[in-house]
Formats: structure tokens, sequence, C-alpha cells
């Protein structure tokens, strides 16, 4: 006899409600309002009463710590930081997101690079924006916004054009597990364009260069064009144009893999903090990526709770979009099961990866075939130690920063300055506090990882322009 259905708290604003409660309901799951429940389901980063103390088995579908990718700045900061820190192992990862200025500190930056580049166009963002909201295309660099909440991006121009018209295409990643990272891309996705002819339109015109449907709307047109398809129609609209879409999707499988990797200290260390636990926590993402002229894709930005009701004003395409969240979020459905196969439900898979690993900070043991080379997690001759009244205090005299430790770290420090390996130090610490043996592990090579990324441990960086 099958058992009990499986319960769903789904912590959703309308109307994202619809299709989601829809898809659970035919699975077979349970929706609940109460507080026990198997799954927990929600638009934002979950409270912390959804993660602490929650019962063993129980799912929750979002990570803490997104915004290191999910708010524009954050995306930037993550990485660029991590191209920075690849190239100084040789690994040269081509630009992901379009050069971006945060403002007001690389506001002189900023005009110098569109002084050196009078030619190049440039866009004005809020740094936590969503929608299109507040998004313009500047005819000025003088005139752009010095405020915190403001960043600037050069504008990928000229970008590739579908029927005449700017389009953006809209994927989703799917993060499972952070140790050992598996992340999947779901094979189909949307492709929203623009209403106005991107040739015919004013430099400006957000109908031409702001492909958001709450943009959109505002074009009587929208109800009337199917402004929004599925991939499959993208494939054919290329080859109609003699491109192979092949190489281009795989292309936008290693631009969507790279932001993964490097966020994954981030949410590892975040996702470990205050006693939780990241097993049964899980991500998905949307992602934005235009395309320019010669077919090289970028990344514009990452939704922490992307859209899961349609959108579309056209029936056509409102029922093409209905039909790939639907098949979107019955895919996630499949993936919580321990036995299931991504590519039958429709994703591809981004990690593991070997090749894709490079890109990690600090592979942990169960992403590597050997333990880490001890130049890779050598401390850094030039940083300084001293001690305070809970443990140490490190300081990196030519970035100017500091990190205080405490016990337990300053005590991972000196074991690691003595030449011992981390599982090594993580056998100590276990001996020493059985009752945390079993989170150990992860505490050492999160707190390892972390020294890497504060450029306290292994080769030096290349200098790079700061990204503050």
């Amino acid at each position: 006899m099958p058992g009990p259905a499986r319960r769903v708290h789904i912590n959703l604003e309308n109307p994202h409600l619809g299709l989601v409660r829809h898809r659970f309901d035919a699975a077979g799951w349970q929706l609940t309002d109460g507080a026990e429940w198997d799954l927990w389901w929600g638009s934002g980063e979950p409270a912390n009463e959804a993660v602490l103390g929650r019962s063993a088995g129980t799912l929750v579908s979002q990570l803490r710590g997104s915004a290191c990718l999910t708010r524009k700045d954050g995306l930037w900061r993550t990485v660029e930081g991590q191209r920075a820190r690849l190239l100084a192992r040789g690994v040269d990862v081509p630009p992901v997101v379009p050069e971006t200025f945060l403002m007001p500190s690389e506001r002189d930056a900023f005009l110098a690079a569109a002084q050196a580049d009078p030619g190049a166009r440039w866009i004005q963002k809020p740094r936590a924006g969503a929608r299109g909201e507040g998004v313009s295309v500047l005819t000025d660099p003088e005139a752009a916004e010095t405020g915190r909440e403001w960043l600037v991006q050069r504008y990928v121009d000229p970008p590739h054009l579908l029927d005449g018209r700017k389009y953006t295409v809209r994927c989703y990643v799917v993060v499972t597990t952070l140790e050992p990272l598996r992340a999947v891309l779901f094979q189909d996705g949307l492709v929203k364009r623009a209403t106005l002819l991107y040739e015919e339109a004013s430099a400006t015109d957000p109908l031409a260069h702001l492909t958001n449907p709450q943009i959109q709307r505002s074009n009587p047109d929208f109800s009337a064009g199917t402004f929004t398809t599925g991939l499959a129609d993208y494939s054919a609209a290329l080859r109609a144009d003699g491109v192979d879409p092949a190489p281009l999707f795989a292309a936008m499988a290693d631009l969507l893999a790279f932001p993964v990797a490097a966020a994954r200290e981030t949410l590892s260390r975040m996702n470990w903090a205050d006693g939780a636990v990241p097993g049964g926590l899980f991500q998905l993402l949307g992602c934005d990526v235009t395309v320019d002229a010669d077919l090289r894709p970028w990344l514009l930005e990452v939704n922490l709770g992307p859209s899961l009701s349609v959108e579309a004003a056209n029936p056509e395409a409102g029922k093409e979009e209905w039909m790939v969240k639907a098949r979107l979020v019955d895919g996630i459905i499949g993936l919580l099961s321990p036995d299931a196969d991504p590519e039958a439900l429709g994703f591809a898979t981004l990690f593991p990866d070997e090749r894709r690993s490079a890109w990690l900070t600090l592979p942990r043991p169960s992403e590597r075939a050997a333990p880490p080379d001890a130049a890779e997690i050598a401390p850094r001759p030039e940083i300084t130690v001293q001690q305070s009244a809970d443990g140490l205090v490190l300081r990196h005299p030519a970035a100017g920063t500091s990190l205080g430790l405490d016990a337990a770290g300053a005590y991972v420090w000196s074991a690691l300055s003595e030449g011992l390996a981390p599982d090594q130090i993580t056998a100590e610490l276990a001996s020493a506090f059985p009752d945390l043996a079993w989170r150990v592990g992860h505490d050492v090579w999160n707190a390892l990882g972390t020294w890497i990324e504060a450029g306290l441990l292994g080769p030096a960086e290349p200098r790079r322009r700061p990204t503050s």
C-alpha cells in the first residue's frame, strides 16, 4: 500500500500559487498551511524557523546567503573576485557579466572608461532591483545616478536580434547540494523579446532595450504578439538564420555554471552558520542571459524567486510559458527523490563536472581525487598574526583588511601554519569535541575556503580594479 502523501507548505505570494499548487497536487503531494511539513517552498530567503530546528529529512526550497548572486552588485563581486583568484592559479576565465561600476565609489573609474570608449553605451540599474524597475539607458555618462543603491553596466552592443528585436533568455538553474556541489540546468527556458524593433527605436526607449514583461506591457502590441517563446522555437529561429544553436547553448551552460562555482564558499559558509545543516536545502535560480551579435552569451542577472506564473499577455505565448514552467516545477519535484535522474527529468548536469571543478575555490574531499597541494592552502607569508582575547587577528597589510578568529579558528590556523593537513586537523578537533564530530570537517573546509577568498591562504592574486 502507498504511504501517506508528502506535505508541502507553499509560502508564495499570489499569483505564483496557482501553477505551483497545481503541479504539487498533480504529483500527489498534500498542501498544508500547518507547521508540520516535508517541504517548505518559498519565494525569498527562508526565515530561520524554516531552517533551524526542522525535522530530519525535511526539505527547504531556498539557500541562505543567495544575495551573493541575486543582487546585481553581489553577482559582480562574486564573479569578478573568483576570476581574479583563478587568474592567480593560471586559469583565465573570460568575462561573465558585462563590465560593471558600483556607485558612488567607482564613478571616476566609470567616467574614465566612458571617456576611453566614447562609442560605448551604458545602462543604469538599481543594485537590488527586479523586473526592470529603475533600469534606463544612459545618454550622458555624467548623468548617471551616484547613490549607493545604483550601478552602471556596459550595454551589450550590438545585441543579437530575433526578427529585428532584442531579446533575453531566461534560464533556470537548480542547486541541489553544496557539499559536494551539485547543480543542474533546465533544458528548456523562455525567450523574452522586446516589442519594438531595435534599429527603429530611440537610443533610450525601454520598449526596445528592456525585455522584462512588466515593462513591455505598456505597449498595446504586447498582448497581440507572441513575444515569449520556448527554447525549441528559439533554436528553430537560429537555424533559420544559419546558426547552429548547440555551441551557443554549451557556452550558456558554462556561463551559468561559473557563478554557482564562484558562490559556493559563501553559500556553504552561510548555510552552516547558526547550527544549521545544509542537507535538504536547495535553490531555484532564474538567470537572464543576453546574446551579442557575435553569439557570445552574457549573464545580466540572477533572480532568487523567479516568477512561476504566466506573464505573457498573448494566449498562445501564455500557453507556451505555462507549459515550460509546469515542466520546470515537475522536474524539481522529481529531483527531490534520492535516486532522481536529472537528465530523465529534463535537466543537464552543471556540477559535478571534472573540467568545471577547476573553477571552485577549494574542492571538497568528495570532489577531488587527491588532497590539496600544500601551496594551495599555505598561509601567505605577508599575513601578520596577533593574539586577541578571543583567539587571533589576521592582518593583510597590502589589502588593509583584518579577520578575527575565535579559539577554534585560531587552532585551525595554527595547525595549518605548522603543516598539518586538513584531514589531520579535522581528526584532532573531532577527538577533542566528539559531540560535534559530525560537522567538524565541514567547518574546517569552510574556514579554509573563506581564508583563501580573503587572500590569507594560497598564491598571491594579481591586482585588478576593486569591486567594492
